[in-house]
Formats: structure tokens, C-alpha cells, sequence
């Protein structure tokens, strides 16, 4: 096991949540959004870059798209694995997660359904 394993924040798993789930960072009195509220192929989940426990990526299991840029894991190559609303996973070439997640506009990683850009 890689030693950086044990100076992360949280060590339960190696996947994050997509931050859309609890509001992207802003204020819901409601708490987690249903399913329902989400497309089946918006992204639920990605796994992080293992060795990597900087820049609070492991402060919690739930991190913004723009988090998952910086911070793929890369013992997949060129690709990420990820976990779908569906409750399918399968696996995406890194460079599409990093388009995602640097658009402005709706997409399955930005997709907060009370934004109009799913921000």
C-alpha cells in the first residue's frame, strides 16, 4: 500500500462523490437532491488520484468537478473510472473529464439540477 494512503483526510475509499449531489457548495435546506432529480448519465462519482493528498481533495467524499480535473486517479492510464446515476460505471478518456469539467454549461459532471448551468 502506497504511504500516502495514510496522510489523506478520509480513508474509506478511493472514489468522491460529485459535489452536485448536496448542492455544489451552496446552502440547500433540503439536504441531499433524490435521484430523480438527476439524468441517468450524469457522473455520481470518480476515483482520485491516490498519491496525490494535497489541495483538500480528501477533505471530505464529496468534490466539484473542477476537483476532479486536478486530481483523477491515474493507475487506469488514459482513463477514469466512474459511477453513473444509473448505477452503471465504465470507465471515460481522462481528456473528456477534463473538458467537463471546465465547461460553463451543463454536462454529466456539472449537472446541480437548481442551477441553469449546473454549477
Amino acid at each position: 500500500m502506497n504511504s500516502n494512503y495514510y496522510n489523506r483526510g478520509r480513508l474509506i475509499s478511493s472514489y468522491v462523490w460529485n459535489g452536485a449531489v448536496v448542492g455544489c457548495g451552496k446552502t440547500t435546506s433540503t439536504g441531499p437532491l433524490k435521484l430523480s432529480r438527476f439524468k441517468p448519465s450524469n457522473i455520481l462519482q470518480w476515483e482520485l488520484n491516490e498519491l496525490n493528498t494535497s489541495g483538500g481533495q480528501w477533505n471530505d467524499l464529496a468534490n466539484k468537478p473542477m476537483e476532479a480535473q486536478v486530481s483523477l486517479s491515474k493507475r487506469h492510464g488514459s482513463v477514469a473510472q466512474v459511477g453513473r446515476f444509473d448505477g452503471s460505471a465504465g470507465r471515460i478518456p481522462i481528456v473528456d473529464v477534463n473538458k467537463g469539467a471546465s465547461a460553463a454549461a451543463v454536462n454529466d459532471l456539472w449537472c446541480y439540477p437548481d442551477s441553469a448551468n449546473g454549477h
